[in-house]
């Protein structure tokens, strides 16, 4: 009894067709399995594989038909390819967990305001650079249409936009660079790189299928590039953190100019409490 408490792992099935592990060790801590290269895996290598020489002294191997495994196949190769192999397929299977990923905080709080390109205003919202701004931006609104002027979107580019929102959301299920499986850059100044634009990496990677467990997935994507669209940020935070500063007839002060009047309050507070002044 004592065994089944300490050593092994007992998860319990929940309402949303979950699993919660009450025993055990923690899946985020458990180690991956190794690559078997045992005796009995060489031995079955020399049986499969018909190794021949030439009159050059060069060997050359012949492999089965049927598919090879991986662990005989790098028996067979030299140190130094074998090394190679390794390393890729170490870097495939072993993954990070999630308490070994960290988040920048540099990039979070401290950035510079965004700006646009060609009116060159404050954005108010996500960055103009953001996936769901280069898909649908919300920062950008046209004139109200005219009657009966109005034509539904493409379904066809809908699709490929949900799509391509998808590789930026899940880019683990389509096999591109990510936080799980990415290498860390020692000499870089952040270990972790930036992932907020992928197109080249996208556009090398070229087509694939959509993998079947995001199918269910694109219908909520398609929903949340319409909705970014329609949000209005800047109203959306006027309501809910609304502006401290006010006029001298109680009005709200005009955002445009609150940070000269905050910089003017600094420059004054600074001004009295030099010790030119005596204070």
């Amino acid at each position: 009894m004592l065994h089944l408490l300490t050593k092994t792992s007992i998860f319990v099935k929940l309402p949303n067709e979950c699993l919660c592990q009450m025993t055990g060790m923690p899946l985020i801590y458990a180690m991956p399995p190794t690559l078997d290269c045992g005796r009995e895996t060489r031995w079955r290598a020399q049986d499969h594989a018909n190794v021949s020489s030439s009159s050059c002294g060069r060997i050359s191997v012949e492999f089965p038909r049927r598919a090879a495994s991986l662990s005989w196949i790098l028996f067979l190769l030299n140190g130094e390819t074998r090394n190679v192999i390794l390393l890729h397929f170490v870097d495939q299977f072993i993954r990070r967990t999630s308490a070994d990923i960290s988040f920048v905080r540099a990039r979070m709080f401290y950035a510079r305001p965004n700006r646009e390109h060609s009116s060159r205003n404050i954005i108010v919202g996500l960055p103009c650079t953001h996936v769901l701004n280069r898909l649908n931006p919300s920062y950008f609104r046209q004139t109200q249409p005219q009657a009966g002027a109005y034509q539904d979107p493409d379904p066809r580019q809908q699709a490929q936009k949900t799509r391509h929102l998808s590789k930026y959301i899940f880019p683990l299920q389509y096999g591109l660079s990510n936080v799980f499986s990415q290498p860390s850059a020692a000499k870089e100044t952040y270990k972790q790189p930036n992932f907020a634009d992928r197109e080249r990496e996208i556009e090398l990677f070229g087509t694939c299928k959509t993998p079947k467990r995001l199918k269910d997935v694109l219908v909520l994507l398609e929903k949340m590039i319409w909705r970014h669209g329609k949000c209005g940020y800047k109203l959306l935070r006027d309501i809910t953190c609304p502006s401290k500063l006010t006029t001298t007839d109680n009005k709200t002060m005009d955002s445009s100019i609150i940070l000269v009047s905050k910089a003017q309050q600094c420059h004054t507070f600074f001004f009295y409490r030099s010790p030119g002044n005596g204070v």
